[in-house]
């Protein structure tokens, strides 16, 4: 059973009661997408591990890897490795998008606990997502361009919808703050009253494009 590199705690495959589980189905290669991810996420930078494993061990139920092993199955793949690093590669872009989106939201929390955001901060909660984009394409970059191609595809109208909800969080707040200043009081009256005051989050910048979207970042290894 795959362990959790930075508490020692076990991940355990979640498991549907019933003749019919899927992830029954698939237990196998599920368990060695664990252990995919475990090894993905070991970096020099300790900081980049620990929030790694802050979500990627946090309960996830892995629903992406179980529906992509079940389709290979279903068409008849026969070379299993190959279509469990491609289930690791889709949960590391997904566990990037959602460090990304507990930044852009001011997320508290995550899958009940504590959010990686919260916990250790916009900056390295925003390099670490970057990094598991990263770690995504070693997976999936040693194939050929057309799924390198889906992954940097995927990748990017991932970081354009973020960016579109970043800018209208950020456009609201600026209204709200428009509509609470008292144009019938002297301006220094109002100088300080922005949205955090007013007890709004404004949504930081997301990531640059060329972070998540290059393939030529696959070959970095952190």
């Amino acid at each position: 059973m795959p362990a959790d590199v930075s508490s020692g705690r076990e991940r355990r495959i979640p498991l549907l009661h019933g003749s019919k589980d899927p992830f029954a189905c698939v237990s196998e290669g599920l368990e060695r997408v664990e252990e995919n991810l475990a090894r993905a996420i070991r970096s020099r930078e300790q900081d980049l591990t620990d929030i790694s494993a802050h979500l990627i061990l946090s309960g996830g139920k892995r629903v992406r890897p179980m529906v992509t092993l079940l389709a290979y199955s279903a068409f008849g793949g026969q070379d299993t490795q190959d279509i469990v690093d491609i289930a690791t590669a889709i949960e590391l872009i997904h566990t990037a998008t959602l460090l990304h989106d507990d930044i852009i939201d001011g997320a508290e929390t995550r899958r009940g606990k504590e959010s990686a955001y919260k916990k250790f901060g916009l900056k390295s909660t925003l390099v670490a997502g970057d990094f598991l984009f990263i770690k995504a394409f070693e997976f999936a970059g040693k194939f050929d361009e057309t799924v390198v191609q889906w992954t940097a595809d995927a990748c990017t109208l991932l970081y354009l919808d973020e960016g579109a909800y970043a800018r209208l969080v950020a456009d609201a707040a600026a209204v709200e703050v428009y509509e609470a200043v008292d144009f019938n009081v002297a301006p220094e009256r109002n100088v300080g009253r922005d949205a955090r005051e007013l007890g709004h989050q404004p949504a930081p910048l997301p990531p640059p494009a060329e972070a998540v979207s290059a393939p030529s970042g696959a070959s970095s290894s952190e």
